[in-house]
């Protein structure tokens, strides 16, 4: 079975995502890599590419050391949204456990039922778990990793073996439910078991998350140069932005799905992203009817509303090595030439002809995360 679930789990993996119109997604961040702190090993060199389609790290260590140093490292993606309010409808792509154990749960469903394939079992191949293609290169030679998988509480405690004790699925949005009632409401015994283990809140809300950590074992070549990438495809937060025909900028309001750590509905403003008079000036130009109409806006009475992503990047971590990132490039790719692209960095970001955003600095120590916004009718 586990051989199954694998290989099932790398399937879903090729599938691209098609989320429903009507719904806004929670923003997730990646981009923790986390090492030791090093005293021998500085990093020369972070190139940084992001998109809404894919982000790459391209980077150079140096081994400054007579000794090899051989270290733990993990690519933590954040915790799942299940717990952080009402975020049901939001689709789990960071849940492998989910879609492999809906998969064959289908498959079975299909069997009993003498069809080929069944709706749900479709519609899942129309939709993709995303970070699940990351991928590693050491020297330009691809490697493999290990991956950890762990059930946290609501109060922070790590639960996954009381859960595999008690015979309960890891993944709480399969116990839950997505879009449909959920084991928890399919399943009495089940029920029954959370209620006991005071894993069950109001109205089923399931009391804990899942955190999924990729690991592996790096080695640093003593007096060497090692070149390291790392390729994923990020969560994108599909939001919409909406305002009045011919509103004022500080009436532009923003639908959506992201949660606090405490459990409140974050605060999206644009003060987050640091928009100039002439990012101003092009996003009022949108609210208004007839450019809507061109532009594809979404028309309801006096109100207009765009499709918006916002991909986050979690860079403070890039600190831990020895003294400062020696040469660091940014680049941001907007999805197509005609996006508004938002983003509060460090250094000013300069558009090339080509229309990606670039910044590049020397000597450089990370000290905030990313935050990108992209804005067009095309999204």
């Amino acid at each position: 079975m586990s051989k199954t679930i694998l290989f099932l789990s790398t399937v879903l993996i090729l599938i691209p995502i098609q989320l429903g119109a009507n719904d806004t997604t929670a923003t997730i961040a990646g981009g923790v890599i986390t090492y030791k702190k090093s005293d021998t090993v500085s990093m020369d060199s972070e190139t940084l590419k992001i998109s809404n389609k894919t982000i790459n790290v391209t980077y150079e260590f140096t081994n400054s050391s007579d000794k090899d140093v051989i270290t733990d490292v993990a690519f933590p993606l954040p915790p799942s949204p299940v717990i952080l309010g009402d975020t049901t409808r939001v689709f789990p792509s960071w849940d492998d456990l989910y879609h492999t154990q809906s998969l064959l749960d289908d498959i079975k469903k299909a069997s009993l039922d003498k069809e080929k394939t069944s709706t749900r079992t479709l519609a899942l191949r129309e939709q993709s778990a995303s970070f699940t293609d990351f991928t590693r290169t050491v020297n330009g030679e691809k490697y493999g990793y290990g991956f950890i998988v762990q059930a946290i509480d609501s109060h922070g405690k790590d639960i996954t073996k009381l859960l595999i004790d008690n015979n309960i699925p890891l993944s709480a949005t399969y116990v839950g439910g997505f879009m449909e009632s959920g084991l928890v409401n399919d399943n009495p015994n089940i029920k029954k078991k959370l209620k006991k283990l005071k894993l069950l809140g109001i109205n089923n809300k399931i009391l804990w998350q899942l955190q999924i950590s990729y690991v592996w074992n790096q080695t640093f070549t003593a007096n060497k140069t090692t070149k390291v990438t790392h390729t994923y495809t990020p969560h994108v937060g599909k939001h919409w932005l909406s305002g009045k025909d011919m509103a004022k900028f500080e009436d532009l309001a923003f639908t959506h799905r992201d949660m606090t750590e405490d459990n409140k509905i974050e605060e999206k403003k644009f003060t987050d992203y640091c928009v100039n008079e002439t990012d101003k000036i092009s996003i009022l130009s949108m609210f208004d009817k007839k450019t809507a109409v061109k532009k594809g806006g979404m028309i309801n009475d006096d109100n207009i509303t765009y499709r918006v992503q916002e991909v986050r990047y979690i860079l403070s971590t890039g600190a831990n090595w020895k003294g400062s990132i020696k040469k660091f490039r940014l680049e941001i790719i907007p999805p197509t030439p005609t996006s508004i692209v938002l983003c509060c960095f460090e250094a000013p970001l300069k558009k090339t002809s080509e229309g990606i955003y670039v910044c590049e600095l020397e000597n450089f120590t990370p000290k905030q995360d990313l935050k990108i916004l992209f804005i067009d009718h095309e999204l």
